[in-house]
């Protein structure tokens, strides 16, 4: 059975940049461009079964979605994953994104973007002390694209680029009672 189906490419609108990789008996993957322009992969397991730690430093802790079109994402990777995309309880207009019973991510306003990047994810890494963790990437070649900052009752994140340039963010939960 494809990794793909034949039918998203057209129906969907989504590019394959990679179909089908096989890697010996591990898995399968392929690199996808979403209608915007988001390129992200998916993994059929087969014996490595991808990720298997979560939730302590050092691990993928959410997603956001960059785009210039949230509403066709919203419809794009609901039809493709079968996720949930809504408004959550405050008015910043930050959509959630719901895998199942978990929130795996969301779609930033585009007040909240900066409008010369392009369509992209932007993978959020779990951290202890997210000044700490900014400090000792840029003492390593890091830079900086935000510095570390509070999102009230949500936790301490930054924005970095390793030396070569890949960007992340790091995030750091409250502490109970903050």
């Amino acid at each position: 059975m494809p990794i793909i189906p034949r039918n998203w490419r057209v129906k969907l609108e989504a590019r394959c940049w990679r179909p089908h990789s096989m890697y010996i008996h591990s898995a399968r993957m392929a690199v996808i461009q979403d209608p915007a322009g988001a390129v992200f992969s998916v993994w059929q397991s087969k014996s490595h079964t991808g990720a298997g730690i979560a939730g302590v430093p050092g691990t993928l802790c959410w997603v956001d979605l960059n785009t210039p079109n949230p509403e066709r994402a919203k419809q794009f990777y609901t039809d493709v994953f079968g996720w949930k995309i809504a408004p959550g309880d405050d008015p910043s207009g930050y959509l959630h994104i719901k895998n199942g019973d978990e929130f795996i991510g969301g779609i930033p306003p585009s007040s909240q973007q900066n409008p010369n990047a392009p369509p992209h994810w932007l993978s959020y890494i779990l951290v202890a002390d997210c000044d700490a963790t900014a400090s000792q990437a840029k003492d390593l070649g890091a830079h900086a694209h935000l510095e570390p900052m509070t999102i009230e009752h949500v936790g301490r994140m930054a924005i970095l680029a390793d030396p070569q340039g890949a960007v992340f963010a790091i995030f750091q939960p409250p502490t109970k009672g903050e």
